[in-house]
């Protein structure tokens, strides 16, 4: 059986001015497994990215969840970048932790990774459970989703949100617990330790994994039970660095100052590099079938027929823009943002009937096959009707901040 790949994609060329560190964690994160991909694994990642203008690596594309979460055909995905934890119990179970918040089971930022990583890793030529998966979005669900559940906070306490109702101020600035972990903290090492240089960063943690770390770095990759990822355990080391150095000391109203930068800022780069070694070692598990089945990432031949003109969103201004079918970029004519076009069949999600893995499928598919259960799910009438398809077109959108290295 033949693995059939759906790609669609919109990718954005935006300014190099408009990253915040948002972008800039997910990038080192994303950098820093590049170092220990495997020959196989970059000719399987190379063959899966979208291709941009400027040869960019995995590194680049890392913060397309973040970009899409907001847009309503992507909103399913804002509850799969956090798990929700119990106030003060510092610890996580899966059974009673992932779900969103009807209780729908294995919606939450592990869950997401199991699922991502079963999908990769389904992409056998001679699987028998082969669904049809689009291995693009797939690879960087799973890479973004590694460096959240990385982030302490992003296993927080349900009663605050993972601390993004805890206002507090960091030094002079008026800002929430949350964002002090997502944003500030690093922000501040920028500035302090690296004058404003991403890329210095990056390389004084690949000097920490080579000496500092490099006995830790085994231990790291290691998952039990011949696991390919163990999100469990990146939750509730989590979790635990969350009541120990992320809450204490941080009640509202506190100003955060010199004392907490310097004993949290240790914390966040080693978290950062394990998110880095993780999702290399998870990635470097890869099928060596993927890299010659991925070369139709963009496929030719599709069943679904192709309409004269479509319209996508300026990854910029949000202007709705109309561009002839098979155009390589569209300009914006009220920002004169370039957005890059890369197009190809309409895919949906829907949960397994029996263990509730999300699956993807094509549009007007009678039903998907599990690859982690076998067992066959209909499609109902509804899903087979693309949920955009009384909105803007069949396009999906992806905002790629290219950041230069210096």
């Amino acid at each position: 059986m033949r693995l059939w790949i759906v790609s669609v994609l919109v990718l954005t060329h935006l300014v190099h001015g408009a990253l915040c560190w948002g972008k800039d964690g997910h990038y080192t994160v994303c950098k820093l497994a590049e170092g220990f991909f495997e020959d196989d694994t970059i000719a399987a990642v190379k063959k899966l990215l979208p291709e941009s203008v400027d040869g960019g690596g995995l590194a680049d594309f890392c913060s397309w969840p973040d970009e899409i979460k907001k847009l309503s055909q992507w909103q399913w995905t804002s509850t799969l970048h956090y798990v929700n934890t119990p106030e003060y119990r510092c610890n996580y179970e899966y059974c009673r932790d992932c779900h969103d918040t009807h209780k729908h089971k294995d919606w939450c930022v592990t869950g997401a990774i199991f699922n991502y990583t079963n999908q990769l890793m389904s992409a056998s030529e001679n699987s028998q459970n082969i669904v049809h998966y689009n291995l693009t979005e797939a690879l960087l669900f799973l890479s973004h989703y590694m460096g959240d559940v990385h982030q302490p906070l992003h296993t927080g306490f349900l009663g605050d949100l993972g601390g993004n109702t805890i206002i507090v101020n960091w030094y002079h600035n008026k800002s929430n617990l949350h964002h002090v972990w997502d944003n500030m903290i690093i922000d501040s090492a920028l500035e302090t330790y690296y004058n404003s240089s991403l890329p210095h960063m990056i390389q004084a943690l690949q000097a920490k994994l080579k000496n500092g770390w490099s006995n830790d770095v085994p231990s790291w990759k290691s998952c039990h039970f011949h696991q390919k990822a163990c999100p469990n355990l990146y939750a509730s080391e989590s979790i635990d660095l969350a009541c120990k150095y992320a809450y204490r000391n941080a009640t509202p109203g506190t100003t955060l100052g010199d004392e907490y930068f310097l004993s949290r800022l240790p914390v966040v780069e080693k978290r950062l590099a394990q998110g880095g070694i993780r999702l290399a070692a998870t990635l470097n598990l890869l099928p060596p079938p993927i890299v010659t089945i991925t070369a139709a990432v963009n496929p030719n031949p599709t069943t679904v027929e192709i309409p004269e003109k479509a319209q996508m969103v300026c990854g910029s201004c949000r202007r709705l823009l109309s561009y002839l079918r098979g155009s390589k970029h569209v300009k914006c004519s009220s920002c004169q943002t370039v957005n890059l076009v890369l197009e190809a069949n309409q895919v949906g999600q829907v949960n397994c009937n029996n263990c509730k893995l999300l699956l993807m499928y094509p549009y007007g598919a009678p039903a998907v096959r599990c690859s982690s259960c076998n067992s066959v799910t209909d499609i109902s009438e509804n899903n087979k009707r693309p949920p955009w398809s009384e909105q803007q077109g069949p396009l999906k959108s992806l905002s790629s901040l290219r950041r230069a290295e210096n």
